[in-house]
């Protein structure tokens, strides 16, 4: 699973021309993760360290580079006016715009945003700035 899902994810990324694909920091998942003994049992199970490690190499391989950035807050703070919203299972609702989005969907711009500050703060230093006239 973790095969097919990983080179989905990196076709993707190649077909819409990413450079970067950004994942969660998933370092210490078993400690953090709450929920129903059995949805812990299921996702104490799944190889998150394997499923980056294809995504890695795979990505590698095509030229995209992985980011990894601080999932934290990531699905409680909106996406559109960076302000704590509430979630209630898969609806994020913004208390300050009104906003009303799927959970995964506000994260995933989250996340978005952060990898791309990741990008932008390790640009090349010393580079001259040269206008062209």
């Amino acid at each position: 699973m973790n095969h097919i899902v990983s080179k989905s994810i990196v076709r993707e990324s190649v077909q819409c021309g990413a450079k970067v694909i950004v994942l969660e920091d998933l370092t210490n998942i078993r400690k953090r993760i709450k929920g129903s003994k059995r949805m812990r049992s299921r996702l104490h199970r799944w190889s998150w360290y394997e499923f980056q490690q294809f995504v890695e190499y795979k990505a590698g391989a095509e030229g995209v580079a992985v980011v990894y950035v601080n999932p934290a807050y990531t699905s409680q703070i909106c996406s559109k006016c960076d302000c704590l919203g509430s979630r209630h299972k898969h609806l994020f609702k913004c208390l300050n715009c009104g906003s009303y989005q799927h959970s995964d969907c506000n994260a995933a711009i989250n996340l978005l945003k952060l990898g791309e500050s990741v990008v932008l703060s390790t640009a090349p230093v010393n580079v001259p700035m040269v206008a062209v006239l």
